[in-house]
């Protein structure tokens, strides 16, 4: 009896391992984490930029004549995007990066509501030692808007678990003229 149970487990292992080889690379697809640490960035060349996202594995769409609402700086002209899975090891939706006139401008980053509390920690401790533009007296921010000043930028993202979960690093160089006077503000 005993050797038909090995015998019976050892063809069940033989037939796992065989479907297992069968199975092509195609049946995976492999989403890479995004782990570039925002307060890190700046106005970066777009080739350079695109050439490290595709070598780290991102399945980059990237569009160009951006319409209106497709921008989040005024003067962006190119933007690529990626799902992913995961940013700094937190559950993630989607990745998109803007560029005007060949240089990084932002990057905006999409979380599920059920990240909204790992995020908020992450940003608090990697974030520590920036200012937050949000408790400065005067601020013109949103109410509903963190945000930290950077060396070569701003991140901000939601106080409050409403809406879309969204991080968003504008660089410096190029914000909107409502946001150059915000960062002028800050000086």
């Amino acid at each position: 009896m005993n050797k038909l149970v090995f015998i019976l487990l050892g063809l069940v292992i033989v037939v796992v391992v065989m479907k297992m080889q069968n199975k092509s690379s195609d049946d995976y697809q492999y989403i890479p984490e995004f782990n570039t640490e925002l307060a890190y960035l700046t106005d970066t060349e777009q080739d350079m930029m695109l050439e490290e996202y595709k070598f780290q594995g991102f399945d980059l769409e990237c569009f160009s004549n951006l319409k209106p609402n497709e921008k989040i700086s005024e003067k962006d002209d190119y933007l690529c995007g990626s799902n992913i899975e995961s940013a700094y090891n937190i559950p993630a939706k989607h990745m998109a990066i803007f560029f005007s006139k060949n240089k990084l401008t932002n990057v905006r980053l999409e979380f599920p509501n059920s990240s909204f509390e790992l995020l908020k920690k992450h940003l608090e401790k990697t974030l520590k030692n920036y200012t937050r533009l949000d408790l400065r007296p005067g601020n013109t921010l949103d109410d509903s808007i963190i945000a930290w000043k950077t060396n070569n930028g701003i991140i901000a993202t939601n106080k409050r678990l409403e809406g879309k979960i969204l991080v968003l690093w504008s660089s410096k160089s190029t914000l909107s003229p409502l946001g150059k006077k915000a960062f002028q503000y800050i000086k």
